[in-house]
């Protein structure tokens, strides 16, 4: 995504109300919003919990101002909330816009509201992301005396609203960048779960934030097959990870000064009344699964989460930094076997319209010197439907071309024959 010209504050999948449960305080630290069974309190234990939350690819989106806002009460009184919030994209425009608008609408001393930064992200450079974070990392470690002495490791929530979907469409090494800067940036607990539930010590049950993992929440609209490969199989990783489906909520965020983000508080005992109605049907299905992009209206109102909680098994520190090269090779892997194999662009239904298609197209040819390739333009109307033209225009079509042709001279670059575009096809994919 390049820069843009920016009006106001838009959020395009789904809005805060529908993720809310997903990110509260209670189940980022505990894992679920029942406090009371997962840890007592020490009568001395009355300070604010604060968490840190980094919000990936945020664009125009609110998100980031409503989870510094959120404040959570637990049973004996503690509030839990989001001290420092760091929100990042490669869109310097957007950002700058909606720093602006914090600074300009906050009403409310920042102590009381937490801290708000922007950082210009490009997650296809390792350079770009450690210009952007190591800063931060340095900065939030340098406060924490628990702190692993490595870069990254800062974040109990890593929040990513699609972003993971749009970076789907780059190539692999961008994938991997953007995976192993998500996994480096999680905390690091340095108490296994295993070890927590085998001591009843009042001092093991000490709130400590070096005892939870950082939570990584993706919101997706890929199918969760896909997903729960890509992310259970991560090389190195060492992650606990839950799936659900929420119902996708738009939110008509108008640009005026009521539409900064107000102080909200809610209750641990209640969190379990914010989660969206369960779907009564699932999205796992693709709207790729017959050959062409047929997106169903469940598609269109469901969204896949996955949460995944990293994890120290056997009371040891892990590494948290993946290697980039596995990362990379495995996100090959899944990918060419989920496009290729379970959501195969060339059925036999599309591979028989598609070859009856090029032979009315080579009827209706004045050049009888050739009788099998038929020009670019004409190619793109027929290889893809009106639905896949919306997402791949004719330019990136050319580009896709280029690319392709350039693993083979022999190719005529300005047509294509049948054979040479189910080829085309498949190396999409």
């Amino acid at each position: 995504m390049g820069e843009t010209s920016v009006d106001a504050p838009f959020e395009w999948l789904t809005g805060f109300k529908s993720i809310r449960h997903l990110v509260t305080p209670s189940r980022i630290i505990f894992g679920s919003a029942d406090t009371s069974t997962n840890v007592h309190y020490h009568s001395s234990q009355k300070s604010p919990i604060r968490l840190n939350a980094l919000h990936v690819g945020c664009g125009t989106s609110t998100i980031g101002e409503s989870l510094v806002c959120l404040r959570e009460r637990t049973p004996n009184g503690r509030l839990l909330q989001y001290g420092f919030v760091v929100n990042v994209d490669n869109d310097s425009n957007a950002l700058k816009a909606m720093q602006n608008r914090w600074e300009n609408r906050k009403t409310h001393a920042e102590d009381k509201h937490g801290i708000m930064q922007w950082e210009c992200l490009d997650f296809s450079s390792d350079e770009s992301c450690r210009l952007a974070l190591d800063g931060v990392y340095q900065q939030l470690n340098a406060k924490n005396t628990d702190a692993n002495n490595h870069e990254g490791g800062c974040f109990d929530l890593v929040l990513d609203k699609s972003t993971l979907d749009c970076l789907l469409c780059c190539e692999a090494q961008t994938i991997a960048q953007f995976l192993c800067e998500v996994y480096r940036a999680l905390r690091v607990p340095t108490i296994s779960s295993d070890c927590n539930q085998d001591d009843n010590s009042s001092e093991q049950s000490t709130i400590d934030q070096s005892n939870w993992g950082g939570v990584y929440v993706l919101i997706t609209f890929h199918p969760p097959e896909f997903i729960d490969q890509l992310l259970q199989q991560l090389p190195g990783a060492d992650w606990h990870i839950e799936k659900e489906v929420i119902h996708r909520e738009m939110e008509n965020v108008k640009e005026n000064k009521q539409c900064i983000a107000k102080i909200e508080e809610v209750n641990s005992e209640s969190v379990q009344d914010l989660h969206s109605p369960t779907p009564s049907s699932s999205s796992s299905t693709s709207p790729w699964s017959s050959g062409t992009f047929n997106p169903n209206e469940n598609y269109r109102k469901t969204l896949n989460v996955f949460t995944c909680r990293r994890q120290s098994s056997n009371c040891e520190q892990h590494e948290n930094v993946l290697n980039m090269d596995l990362v990379k090779h495995h996100v090959e892997l899944v990918s060419d076997e989920h496009y290729k194999t379970n959501n195969p662009m060339i059925t036999t239904e599309r591979r028989e319209q598609l070859r009856l298609a090029f032979l009315d197209a080579i009827k209706m040819k004045n050049d009888t010197r050739d009788t099998t390739t038929i020009e670019l333009k004409q190619c793109y109307q027929m290889l893809f439907t009106d639905a896949e033209k919306e997402h791949l225009s004719y330019e990136y079509f050319i580009e896709d071309w280029e690319a392709y042709c350039s693993k083979d001279e022999t190719i005529n670059r300005s047509g294509m024959a049948f054979d040479v575009a189910l080829d085309f096809l498949n190396e999409m994919q």
